[in-house]
């Protein structure tokens, strides 16, 4: 394996719940994200963001990853803007 690249997708656990059928969606994401992380490969986490999300979902993934002191984690971030009209 070269490196793990984990899905984290609701910072919300509101949205975990309804969207995926998981209780504390986020304690569960960041406590496998951290196990990944302790077998010593790199993490990649990508984020697409959708502005409609964003402050339920997106910036709380953001600032739980940013709470994680590891240099084996690397996040790309991809902002998606959608123009309607």
């Amino acid at each position: 394996m070269d490196a793990f690249v984990p899905d984290f997708k609701y910072g919300h656990a509101a949205c975990g719940l309804r969207l995926s059928g998981v209780p504390d969606y986020p304690s569960v994401a960041r406590a496998a994200i951290s196990a990944m992380l302790a077998q010593g490969y790199p993490l990649l986490r990508e984020s697409l963001f959708c502005q409609a999300i964003f402050d339920c979902c997106h910036l709380p993934v953001l600032d739980c990853l940013a709470s994680i002191k590891n240099n084996d984690l690397f996040i790309s971030v991809v902002v998606s803007i959608v123009l309607i009209g």
